[in-house]
This record gives C-alpha cells, structure tokens and sequence, in this order.
C-alpha cells in the first residue's frame, strides 16, 4: 500500500502528495479516519476538498488488489443526457402557454419563432464537464448503451529491418 494518494482536481491539475498532507486538504479535517477507510477499502473516492471536490485515488488499494486477471477490456456506446441549468427566452400569453411553448419548441413538435432562444452559463458547462474528468457523474440525466465490444489491443509495432 502506498504512502501516497494521488489528487485529480476539477481544474484537472493533478497533484500526488502523502497521506498526511492530503488529510490537510480535506474540507472537515475531521473526516480523515473516515476517508482513510472508504479509500483503503474502494481505492478511489470523490472528496471534498478546501479547494473543492477532486477524485482522490491510492494505489494497492480497493477492489483492484483483488481482481481476477482474467477481465477483458470492453467499449460501451452510449448516448449521455445531461442536466445543465438553462435560462430560455420566450414570447406567450401566459406562464402556462410559455411552459407549454418551450416544451414544443425543445421536442421539435413546433418550429420555433426567430426571437426564441436557449441560454446556457458556460459555467455551468464547464462545471459539469470538470466533474466528469473527475469521476463525479452529477449532472448526467440518462445513459444509454447503444453497443458494447471488446476493446482491441494495439498491434505490437516491431522495428523494420534494413537489408544492405
């Protein structure tokens, strides 16, 4: 088991620090004994931080120490849908015709009129989009797997050799 823990952060830095540091980082110090156990016991685990939420990994830890070698690769095709605060821009008679509106326009079951628009904070984007580099999957709605297949290895590229 490491005396280390490695640090992804939201910003994606990455930082690998010991134990004893990394207990300094955390939100409520408190909490190490705690973390300490989640992590020896999951080998990686999404805290909070001073600094924010980062995904904190140590090795020879969790459930990797026991796995079987026999697992094979595999890449899933998925459709993701995410939840990200929007801010809509809207013409109607009333809050229900707006509510109603919106939905239609959204679905595509009427043609929106050229002053209809969507806004999205691109903080919220980037929020999401950094807890997904992270392992923090808040903010996705839905998955769908549309395909799963093995994951094809690299042919071994050998030197050519040169005859003279």
């Amino acid at each position: 088991m490491s005396k280390y823990v490695t640090i992804r952060l939201s910003t994606g830095e990455i930082i690998e620090t010991s134990i004893q540091n990394f207990f300094k980082m955390l939100a409520d110090e408190g909490s190490y004994a705690d973390v300490l156990w989640n992590l020896s016991a999951k080998g990686s685990l999404l805290v909070e931080l001073k600094s924010g939420q980062a995904l904190v990994t140590r090795d020879g830890c969790g459930s990797a120490r026991n796995q079987p070698s026999t697992l094979t690769d595999y890449v899933a095709d998925a459709t993701i849908t995410f939840a990200v605060p929007a801010r809509i821009h809207i013409r109607a008679t009333s809050p229900a015709d707006a509510r109603n509106l919106v939905l239609d326009y959204v679905h595509g079951r009427q043609a929106p009129p050229p002053d209809f628009g969507i806004v999205l904070k691109s903080d919220d984007v980037e929020s999401v989009l950094g807890n997904l580099e992270i392992g923090n999957y808040q903010g996705v709605e839905d998955v769908e797997i549309t395909g799963i297949t093995p994951r094809r290895a690299l042919p071994l590229l050998l030197p050519l050799e040169h005859s003279a």
